[in-house]
């Protein structure tokens, strides 16, 4: 995995961005950068994709959110969240937050990369994610108050291509949402900002031998 993980941290050097951002992207929504420069009173917000080995196999974390009622319910992502006054950069958010969320230690965590950072406007939150590889050996603990459940993927399956697929999906105020673009991994239908992430990550992978 020492080699694998030192190519991937070649090919994070230069980042397909927006361009790969835009296969998962709703039709309507525009591209961060030009968000960004409309709303200026957005958080700063940082996620971790979490890499290890499982029976010889490369996988990543991804958790489901409860029900609630807010933007993001009920929705898959990756573990993060806002970053705090007491953080000292975003890396330690997304940290802290996986440890929050999943019980893994922060000093288990290595950090390989990050992508690049998007914008949710739902909820004015910029999303830095960061890529660690993990040295854990123990079980993940899901936080019971902000994660339904832990999925644990295969990093192969994020490469198939039949796992690209559109749906319609129904949002807060009775809106549904038509040709949405999503992945389809762990029998979940990943899509929003979590998807978009991914999607650069899978455009960085393929260029590498997993």
């Amino acid at each position: 995995m020492e080699r694998f993980v030192h190519q991937l941290k070649s090919a994070l050097e230069v980042l397909p961005g927006e361009d790969a951002h835009e296969l998962m992207m709703p039709r309507k929504r525009a591209e961060s950068v030009r968000q960004l420069r409309r709303d200026n009173d957005f958080r700063e917000s940082a996620v971790a994709i979490i890499l290890f080995e499982k029976q010889r196999q490369l996988h990543f974390t991804l958790i489901q959110r409860p029900n609630y009622n807010g933007a993001h319910s009920g929705q898959v992502a990756f573990p993060g969240g806002k970053q705090d006054k007491t953080d000292v950069s975003l890396i330690h958010t997304a940290k802290r937050e996986s440890r929050e969320e999943i019980g893994v230690r922060e000093e288990d965590l290595n950090e390989v990369g990050a992508l690049t950072p998007i914008y949710i406007p739902v909820s004015k939150f910029k999303v830095s994610p960061f890529i660690f590889w993990w040295e854990g050996s123990y079980e993940f603990v899901a936080d019971e108050r902000e994660v339904d459940e832990i999925l644990v993927v295969p990093l192969r399956d994020l490469l198939e291509e039949h796992r690209i697929k559109k749906s319609q999906f129904k949002v807060g105020g009775g809106i549904t949402l038509k040709d949405i673009p999503f992945f389809d991994l762990a029998d979940k239908r990943v899509w929003g900002a979590t998807a978009i992430i991914l999607s650069e990550f899978r455009a960085v992978l393929q260029h590498l031998s997993l």
